[in-house]
């Protein structure tokens, strides 16, 4: 490509986009008491707005930070003939060098949430990174993922691009009438090529890149060079402090020498015309020259959250419900915005209690709380819960997010008590024969407030269990039973004819036991309750 056309008699690095393409351009990054973009990294005393210090020494306004990113030099580099066209599991990352101006010191990328005038925020953007070298050109690139991208410990990225991520590709010639030329362009799988070899603004670049805008003599770049410029950037012409560790290849330490710190900005919600986009990584890259299609040399990555939206599920109660066989689980959901800007049409389920809840909006930094409760026949049960939001409202839902909680098991003791009578009775037999029948009776009940499940009694007399099913009790609730037997005749008799009164008292036991409907333990009466039945009263 062509690039005499764009030469610029400034030493200042800067970046100009074509007004033309924006409607109402006057949210300007540079002059908007947010940021100083002014070719150092230290915050100016009586100056309105963050610089990277405030970022460093976390005292900033900005909505979502990267912080001061390290590269782990030498590691961290492309593999050999990795490309911007490319997408990202193509990619490829080893241990190793660079050529030194082409080392990567640290970056850093900030978001702010600025007010649109007409009760919206445009998102401005400001990125910046620093090298290890200044002699030689310097070809380098900021990437701003919706994937979160990742580099994997076996050399591989995990993400991919989508449509809309946004590269600004920043050149920085030192030969000789050579002047810093950058272009904005956006991943667009729908070019399969460059459109010409000299592409105009909304061309596609090359393979995947569409050449969204780029510096040119008719529309100054630099920093405050006209009025309303929606994206600029800079470098230092002179020796500059470093807020954080840098030791350059020459120089003193902690001293950026020219031309070695670069920073800019961007209103992304006016280069996009108002498209609401969430990036989630962000990506600092060296490249081998000002093509479209260079290699890739050094690069530095991180997170970058801009568009976020958490939740937390507790789940830190529950009770015993009145029939005593479920648990009354209280539930609480927070739900947080994280991001720059406001969230629309948040929509929370609770999965397991199958309550649902509609917000139409959530500022930035802001949290809204549900509650409610639900009946649980499992003891400890998962909670858990869902959230979705939009970055307009009926947009579609772009931010999803899930949270559980383990809800604590309870563990109500259950309790059975009973009672117990016996009558002897002299019957006559179908042969007309006289005999004794011994009749019981009493009541099981449930002393507890838990349900009782499998409740039975054990009778025994005589040297025989006799199993009486009583089934299930409810909380506190009793019931009656009552059977018969004849007893075995004893040895008392076997000699003859003998008194009433000194026949034997028949004796019997009973004891109940059941299943706990809450924790599966058995309960029972404890000792065996006797009852003595004499066939008469004694004088």
């Amino acid at each position: 490509m062509d690039f005499s056309k764009f030469k610029l008699a400034i030493r200042t690095l800067c970046l100009g986009l074509i007004l033309g393409f924006f409607t109402t351009p006057v949210f300007a990054v540079h002059d908007e008491d947010v940021f100083e973009l002014d070719g150092n990294a230290v915050d100016a005393a009586g100056t309105a707005g963050d610089d990277w210090s405030n970022i460093y020494n976390d005292t900033d306004s900005a909505n979502v930070t990267t912080g001061i990113i390290a590269d782990p030099s030498p590691k961290s580099i492309f593999t050999g003939g990795r490309k911007d066209i490319q997408d990202v599991p193509q990619w490829g990352h080893k241990d190793g060098s660079v050529p030194d101006k082409d080392d990567l010191t640290n970056a850093y990328a900030a978001a702010y949430g600025v007010d649109d005038g007409a009760g919206g925020q445009d998102l401005i953007i400001y990125f910046g990174a620093d090298r290890f070298a200044n002699v030689g050109d310097a070809f380098m690139g900021f990437w701003f993922f919706q994937d979160e991208v990742v580099a994997q410990s076996d050399g591989s990225f995990s993400g991919v691009h989508t449509i809309g991520d946004v590269l600004i590709l920043v050149d920085y010639p030192q030969g000789a009438n050579e002047v810093p030329y950058i272009a904005v362009v956006l991943w667009d799988p729908s070019c399969s090529k460059a459109d010409s070899n000299d592409p105009m603004p909304g061309d596609c670049a090359a393979s995947n890149l569409r050449l969204k805008l780029e510096s040119d003599g008719a529309h100054p770049a630099e920093c405050g060079a006209q009025a309303g410029d929606l994206a600029c950037a800079t470098t230092n012409s002179g020796d500059e402090t470093s807020p954080w560790s840098y030791t350059p290849k020459a120089g003193s330490p902690n001293v950026f020498p020219y031309e070695s710190f670069y920073e800019g900005g961007i209103n992304i919600t006016q280069l996009l015309n108002g498209t609401d986009t969430c990036f989630s990584s962000f990506m600092a890259e060296t490249r081998s020259s000002s093509s479209f299609t260079a290699s890739l040399k050094d690069f530095v990555l991180g997170k970058f959250s801009l568009c976020g939206m958490e939740m937390v599920k507790t789940c830190p109660t529950g009770a015993l419900s009145p029939s005593g066989d479920s648990i009354i689980y209280d539930y609480e959901i927070k739900v947080t915005n994280t991001g720059f800007g406001s969230l629309y049409d948040i929509n929370v389920e609770d999965v397991t209690a199958g309550d649902t809840f509609y917000t139409p909006s959530l500022a930035a930094g802001a949290t809204e709380t549900y509650t409610g409760s639900f009946v649980s026949l499992i003891n400890g049960v998962e909670n858990v819960a869902t959230a979705t939001a939009a970055l307009k409202t009926g947009g579609d839902p772009i931010l999803s997010k899930s949270d559980s909680d383990d809800c604590p098991p309870l563990n109500p003791p259950g309790s059975l008590s009973i009672t117990k009578n016996c009558t002897t009775y002299v019957e006559q037999n179908g042969s007309g024969a006289y005999g004794l029948r011994v009749k019981f009776a009493g009541e099981v009940c449930n002393d507890s407030a838990v349900k009782m499940n499998g409740v039975a009694i054990t009778e025994t007399h005589d040297g025989t269990d006799q199993v009486i099913s009583i089934g299930t009790l409810a909380p506190y609730a009793c019931m009656p039973y009552s059977d018969d037997y004849v007893p075995v005749p004893g040895t008392d008799v076997a000699g003859g004819p003998v008194l009433a009164h000194d026949v034997r008292t028949f004796k019997d036991t009973v004891i109940a036991e059941g299943v706990n409907a809450i924790t599966g333990q058995t309960v029972d009466t404890g000792l065996p309750v006797e009852a003595s039945c004499p066939l008469c009263p004694a004088d």
